[in-house]
């Protein structure tokens, strides 16, 4: 497990379906609206943040996960912080890190836009979001059928296979030690690594 800011691990998991080989979307809950990302930030605001953000990862820990309940919640957590974004709330680094993380796990392209536009943000108050900015970025990228950039998406296939997402071969390691991204030979190595035994948990 690695520990960044209480990330539960070093990647986001995509069950069943990858996000490459997605046509079509749900209607994004909650529709994208526009945000203000600037202004006094609100105390109480960002404890809500944490709490919300301590939900979203304990929901992720189980050995089983129930896929109905969890994007329910991941609903609700997710109009709850839009309300947030769009009134002003979420100013400071720390908080835009928590709406980045809520929002890459979002159900449609523009949750994973608007989840990196966030981790871009939290970059530029100076909060340690540079993997999420780049796990957000690749995420948006499959979305829209492109390959990833980095390297930090996978898909956990219906026998318990983890398979890399497709990688734009034109990426450098150099780039993705900036990220603080692994190699994309340390992610081969950790995709082997995990299908070795059986069925392990599929927390997205």
């Amino acid at each position: 497990m690695l520990t960044r800011l209480g990330l539960v691990s070093a990647v986001f998991i995509i069950t069943s379906v990858g996000l490459a080989q997605r046509d079509v979307f749900e209607a994004c809950a909650p529709a994208a609206a526009p945000v203000v990302l600037e202004g006094p930030s609100d105390p109480a605001t960002l404890e809500r943040m944490r709490v919300l953000y301590d939900e979203d990862q304990t929901a992720r820990m189980g050995a089983t996960i129930d896929w109905e309940v969890l994007n329910r919640e991941d609903t609700a957590r997710r109009v709850e912080v839009m309300g947030y974004l769009k009134d002003g709330k979420l100013t400071t680094g720390a908080g835009l890190y928590y709406a980045a993380l809520i929002f890459q796990h979002g159900n449609c392209p523009e949750h994973y836009k608007l989840a990196n536009r966030l981790a871009a943000r939290a970059l530029e108050l100076d909060s340690d979001a540079r993997w999420l900015y780049a796990a957000t970025l690749d995420r948006y990228l499959l979305s829209k059928g492109e390959k990833q950039k980095f390297g930090t998406q996978y898909v956990v296939l219906d026998d318990c296979r983890y398979v890399l997402e497709p990688v734009d071969p034109a990426t450098t390691d150099a780039e993705r030690a900036r990220y603080d991204v692994p190699t994309l030979a340390s992610a081969k190595a950790a995709i082997a690594g995990r299908n070795v035994g059986g069925c392990p948990s599929t927390g997205d």
